[in-house]
């Protein structure tokens, strides 16, 4: 049966909660013994929409708290992942115009799990999690987002305290001792100022500019921070492609070369997610397989221009089959141009340079 309102206040407080995150509404890290409170006899009092706001919150909380939602929280971790995010997030941006989200990462993880193995993969990333938990400030919000990264979520801060607050955590990580060996941290950084006088959402705003962030943040040496200010941002002033290939070997080598003359480039390896991801990225140029696992590169193309703002955005096939029939459908779908695998690295460079600079397609 379901306890009382005193009752289960009591068991939370027993558990010396210093900081609640509700299903709904903002972090509350303060004054927090009164959410505990109630008084001698109490039943049903007479509450002001304040209070059952509060009362809501609290409800909230105690579920979280007390584990009973299970998809919240990162099984390896204890943190709370990405779904949490995804709900917390639009509260919090429209409570808060300073501040920033923090994507934070071990870096060089894919060699580590290559030499250490899986297992001891996770035990650096427990080691990690703590060390960012310990000397974290104490009113900022850590989560575990997928794999490998985790976010910090800092309310109200000035943007020189949040960057000095992620020098602090790399520098913590750098010296710490915890890993078998020496390892670093990176980090990409979206400030809340950076979002101000916007008329899209927030929110979609947000992941694009993280997504961006990220990419750029692959390109930079271990032990990096990216933000406003630094270095290549995908899909601004310079020409970022979106290659979306199945085939890894190819997709490595197709990005490392266009990497190093020049090009930043973002891989996507099924057709599942390509029309999001053109949607967050807006890159320059978009270069696909035909052939690519659950949604071919037509259907891809057919979606890419049901989006008025990506919808011109440049459209290249390369692939390992280019007969009469794919150069009829690629050609009524506008698509720019069809090179057949194995292509010149030269003459593809050229390609891309009349392509990406145009800034609009034939669609």
């Amino acid at each position: 049966p379901r306890k009382g309102r005193a009752a289960a206040l009591k068991d939370l407080e027993a558990l010396g909660v210093k900081r609640i995150c509700p299903h709904h509404g903002c972090l509350i890290d303060r004054d927090l013994d009164r959410y505990f409170t109630v008084s001698e006899g109490e039943s049903a009092p007479d509450l002001n929409e304040e209070q059952e706001t509060q009362e809501r919150e609290i409800q909230e909380a105690e579920k979280l708290i007390l584990g009973r939602d299970k998809t919240l929280v990162d099984p390896l971790t204890g943190l709370y992942n990405s779904l949490f995010l995804e709900k917390f997030m639009p509260e919090f941006l429209s409570n808060h115009e300073s501040g920033a989200i923090v994507h934070i990462r071990l870096d060089d993880m894919i060699d580590f799990n290559r030499e250490y193995g899986r297992e001891e993969g996770d035990m650096a990333l427990l080691a990690f999690s703590a060390l960012l938990q310990e000397n974290k400030p104490e009113n900022v919000l850590l989560l575990k987002e997928q794999s490998i990264l985790f976010c910090l979520i800092f309310p109200d801060y000035p943007e020189a305290e949040y960057l000095t607050a992620v020098d602090d955590l790399r520098a913590t990580v750098r010296g710490s001792g915890s890993f078998i060996k020496d390892m670093t941290c990176s980090a990409a950084v979206v400030g809340l100022h950076e979002l101000k006088g916007e008329t899209r959402s927030k929110g979609d705003l947000l992941a694009r500019m993280m997504r961006n962030r990220l990419f750029a943040l692959d390109s930079l040496p271990p032990d990096s921070v990216i933000d406003a200010s630094e270095g290549r941002v995908f899909g601004s002033g310079e020409s970022g492609i979106l290659l979306i290939e199945p085939d890894p070997l190819y997709s490595r080598l197709l990005s490392e070369y266009l990497d190093s003359q020049g090009y930043p480039v973002h891989v996507c390896p099924a057709g599942g997610d390509a029309v999001r991801e053109i949607d967050l990225l807006r890159p320059r140029l978009i270069i696909s397989e035909v052939h690519v696992p659950q949604l071919d590169g037509f259907r891809i193309r057919e979606k890419q221009r049901q989006i008025n703002d990506i919808r011109d955005i440049p459209f290249l096939f390369i692939s390992h089959q280019k007969t009469e029939n794919i150069i009829h459908r690629a050609n009524r779908l506008g698509v720019s141009l069809i090179l057949k695998k194995p292509v010149i690295l030269d003459e593809l460079t050229g390609l891309i340079q009349s392509l990406a600079g145009k800034g609009t397609g034939n669609g």
